[in-house]
């Protein structure tokens, strides 16, 4: 049986409707490629302070499996340089994400499945494979399988998630209007 990497932590592409249109002329099916999630759908984490900065370890900690030709986005558009947000895909020989899924934990509050956290405590908390296990691994091209992640994605709510973020994006403007309508006085 071949091996699967699981996915998680890819997000839907945001694409103006003449690049849609130009995806659509090409053949492209737009709807496969609008399938993953919205992070803002996924905000919500109530993890403590220690478990949020052991997750961001663990993620920043992964093995660089491949490489993108160019940079990903915050789709949070949050104004982080999109060379912070990497552009490669990182492993545990188990999961792979985006380098950039780290981010969106720490600065976004973007919540991930039980199943992968107890899988990064079951792994004390790193994500450390051996070099030959990896080169394995790598001879071995294994498949990645979002369906977990879309599936569980797809069944996660959070309205207090969104309605925080959204209260959360209210206050940093009114205390930026505050200050410049103080600066202007």
């Amino acid at each position: 049986m071949q091996k699967e990497l699981k996915s998680i932590g890819y997000w839907k592409e945001r694409y103006s409707s003449e690049q849609l249109h130009t995806l659509k002329a090409n053949g492209n099916d737009v709807e496969e490629l609008q399938r993953y999630p919205e992070p803002l759908l996924l905000v919500g984490s109530t993890w403590k302070e220690e478990k949020k900065k052991r997750i961001i370890l663990y993620l920043n900690s992964g093995h660089r499996w491949s490489e993108q030709l160019g940079y990903s986005y915050c789709r949070f558009e949050c104004g982080i340089a999109e060379s912070s947000m990497g552009n490669s895909c990182l492993t545990d020989s188990t999961w792979i994400w985006p380098e950039g899924l780290s981010h969106y934990v720490e600065e976004h509050d973007i919540t991930l499945p039980d199943e992968f956290i107890r899988h990064m405590e079951d792994r004390n908390w790193k994500a450390e494979v051996e070099e030959h296990e990896l080169e394995s691994l790598r001879k071995s091209r294994p498949s990645v399988n979002d369906d977990f992640w879309l599936g569980w994605s797809s069944s996660f709510k959070s309205k207090e998630g969104i309605l925080r973020k959204i209260k959360s994006i209210t206050s940093q403007s009114y205390q930026r209007l505050s200050r410049s309508a103080l600066q202007a006085r």
